[in-house]
């Protein structure tokens, strides 16, 4: 009987962090703790940060005339100055609190995703 029930605990401890791993595969379907909010909104600025560049980095060689595209570089570096400058103030009203990396991470995502359709909109023929 004792063989029976340690082998079934066994199985159960073995099994046990497979599920568990199962249930928090994605804890950006549903956070429930601050900190998971956290991260998934700044895995959220990330993807939208990734898409930004690689539309940078299209438009940025579609100019074809040196002083545009370097107005273009230049213009392009001052506005990401502006973003985490902008975002980091807006957030330090919650400075020392826990929804301060939150709050963050939402206005760079904003700015962000507001940033690519502009740059998007310079080049009416991409529709």
């Amino acid at each position: 009987m004792h063989y029976k029930f340690a082998t079934l605990l066994i199985l159960l401890n073995l099994s046990f962090p497979a599920v568990a791993q199962d249930i928090k595969a994605d804890p950006c379907a549903d956070p429930m703790t601050q900190t998971d909010m956290n991260m998934c909104a700044f895995e959220s600025f990330e993807r939208a940060d990734t898409q930004m560049v690689e539309v940078f980095e299209r438009a940025r060689e579609h100019f074809s005339d040196k002083e545009m595209k370097e107005r273009f570089v230049q213009s392009h570096e001052v506005w990401r100055q502006y973003r985490d400058n902008h975002c980091e103030f807006s957030a330090d009203q919650y400075k020392g609190g826990t929804i301060r990396p939150l709050i963050l991470a939402a206005c760079m995502e904003t700015l962000t995703q507001e940033r690519t359709w502009h740059i998007v909109n310079l080049f009416p023929e991409w529709d």
